[in-house]
């Protein structure tokens, strides 16, 4: 096995690591404004419940993790795209879990390479990742639930539907 073919899952991570971190003092606009406000204020304020329901939605354990980020210095875009894009890289790390058993064998490895880069460079993908939205936060763990069901590891299936 070539070394290409043993690292190919690094090709999508700095695809997308080299796209996105330029961006990362990117100040969010419009509703992602208002999603970056809710996590600093979140952070500065108490993480509860009630702080992390940003924009009227339920997404307070995916908003949760982004307050993490700024709670030693409230404020801070690069810790919170530092934050998603270890989130994407985890959701895109799933998506070769699943192109993995899709299309088995070593044969394939180029054709699971190019898939998952495609993914990786998808301009909505880095957009929101960049761009503060809930939905981002239902990509990503939308492929973690879907490469635990593959691999029929249910209870983690659970876990990050329930992210």
């Amino acid at each position: 096995m070539t070394l290409v073919r043993r690292w190919w899952g690094a090709i999508p991570a700095v695809l997308l690591v080299t796209l996105v971190w330029p961006e990362r003092n990117f100040v969010p606009i419009w509703d992602g404004n208002v999603y970056m406000q809710c996590v600093v204020d979140a952070a500065r304020n108490g993480l509860d419940v009630h702080s992390l329901r940003c924009g009227g939605h339920q997404s307070q354990l995916y908003m949760g993790l982004l307050a993490l980020t700024q709670l030693p210095a409230p404020g801070n875009l690069a810790a919170i795209v530092a934050m998603n894009l270890a989130l994407a890289l985890a959701a895109l790390a799933a998506f070769a879990s699943i192109v993995g058993r899709l299309m088995p064998g070593d044969e394939f490895w180029a054709e699971r390479a190019l898939i998952v880069s495609i993914l990786a460079v998808q301009p909505l993908l880095a957009a929101t990742l960049v761009q503060l939205n809930s939905d981002f936060g239902v990509y990503v763990f939308f492929a973690m639930s879907l490469a635990a069901l593959v691999a029929r590891r249910y209870r983690l299936a659970a876990a990050a539907g329930l992210m």
